[in-house]
């Protein structure tokens, strides 16, 4: 990676934990220790954007995630950083075409929302792994209906799991409009032996669901997400990189029981796992 690169990601990553405070062009200029001209240029060629594009369409990101988990429309603003709720409902509306309350509600963009990269990290090693890049998130706390099961010595129970969530939502009459899907894993002592798998979709706000399914929510966490582009067979090997060779070599820890594997397009899985320092 460049010296160039490696600066930008550096300012990023920096800006990313701190989107709820004022930031501006010229403290991340500042943190960059180059003249606001030079780091504009530098930022706009590496990035394919300008910082105050990259800014706002990171803080509307965010709000994004905060909205689907039910965030108030107010809070969500308080935390992404902007003054009041008219400017971020206006940011809002420029980066996705909707307001806040129609996304709160469950609205979603006609069209994708135009690529903004979020600090990527280098995941440490050779790029030959199946985790293309990993980057730190502050995930909202999620409420998740699903089909659980305990898996043990079966591999392929998720699988199962996968094949009767949306029939069986959709004929139970609780199934969203435009699902949101995530997978999480619990356990109580090690993984390796057993676990429980909760294969469900965004509910924000559900009363309690009728059987099988069953409702379960996240806590707000600081998560190490790692992106996984292909095909759901690699998720076993992006496991054991993960564990292996990238949290290994990271000053945090894994800090609960559990990780979160969302979908946010096809053909890419996420896998977020809550840290602690």
């Amino acid at each position: 990676m460049s010296s160039n690169a490696e600066l930008v990601r550096e300012v990023m990553s920096w800006a990313e934990e701190r989107l709820h405070e004022e930031l501006s062009v010229p403290l991340l200029a500042a943190r960059a220790g180059y003249s606001i001209h030079h780091f504009t240029r530098l930022f706009a060629a590496q990035a394919g954007l300008s910082p105050s594009e990259w800014l706002q369409a990171r803080r509307v990101a965010k709000a994004a995630s905060l909205l689907a988990g039910g965030a108030k429309v107010s809070d969500a603003a308080a935390e992404c950083g902007f003054s009041d709720t008219t400017t971020f409902a206006r940011a809002f509306r420029r980066e996705t075409g909707l307001s806040p309350s129609a996304y709160r509600g469950g609205a979603r963009p006609a069209e994708p929302p135009r690529a903004v990269p979020p600090p990527s990290e280098p995941t440490g090693g050779a790029a030959s792994g199946v985790i293309a890049s990993c980057r730190l998130e502050r995930l909202p706390r999620l409420e998740l209906v699903g089909l659980a099961a305990e898996v043990g010595p079966d591999p392929a129970l998720p699988g199962r799991l996968w094949a009767r969530l949306e029939p069986e939502a959709r004929a139970a009459g609780i199934l969203p409009p435009r699902p949101e899907y995530y997978q999480l894993a619990r356990w109580d002592d090690s993984p390796a032996s057993s676990f429980t798998c909760l294969v469900a979709f965004l509910a924000p706000g559900a009363t309690p669901p009728p059987l099988p399914f069953s409702a379960t929510a996240t806590p707000a966490a600081r998560c190490l997400v790692c992106v996984v582009p292909g095909s759901p067979a690699a998720i076993p090997a992006a496991y054991a990189e993960l564990y292996t060779r990238i949290l290994p070599g990271r000053s945090e820890r894994p800090s609960g029981s559990w990780v979160l594997e969302r979908y946010p397009e096809a053909g890419v899985t996420e896998l977020c796992v809550p840290l602690e320092k």
